[in-house]
């Protein structure tokens, strides 16, 4: 195994030890949203999770200790997780925010790249 491969593993396993260390969901929402930077590199991250309703809303976002509940940009990540049949909800893809924007006819705010990566994560206790 090449060291360039065996630091990249050594950094999943010290991702999955702090992820194991987070005392409250807080803390482990932080570490999801931030600490996967060590293993991809991203612009932004948001972390969203399943309502009791169904939807899922952003509950921690990259370098920020506190979701912004009135930004544009959040509003807009959750209106693409939200709206009915514009993505998969149980796989990874690539989302071209220009496309996806016209097609749930929202505006596309200014800061936004122009393609989100989707990464559902599964729970076997809870699911999506």
């Amino acid at each position: 195994m090449s060291e360039d491969r065996n630091i990249k593993v050594a950094r999943l396993i010290g991702l999955e030890k702090k992820t194991r260390e987070a005392r409250n969901q807080d803390e482990l929402n932080f570490v999801v949203a931030n600490e996967t930077r060590q293993i991809i590199d991203f612009v932004n991250s948001f972390l969203l999770l399943k309502t009791p309703k169904g939807d899922f809303n952003v509950k921690a976002t990259s370098d920020l200790a506190t979701v912004d509940r009135t930004s544009p940009l959040l509003t807009f990540v959750e209106n693409i997780i939200n709206t009915k049949s514009t993505i998969s909800k149980k796989e990874i893809q690539n989302i071209e925010t220009d496309k996806i924007s016209r097609l749930i006819k929202v505006k596309k705010p200014k800061n936004i790249p122009d393609n989100i990566l989707y990464v559902p994560i599964f729970s076997p206790q809870k699911g999506l």
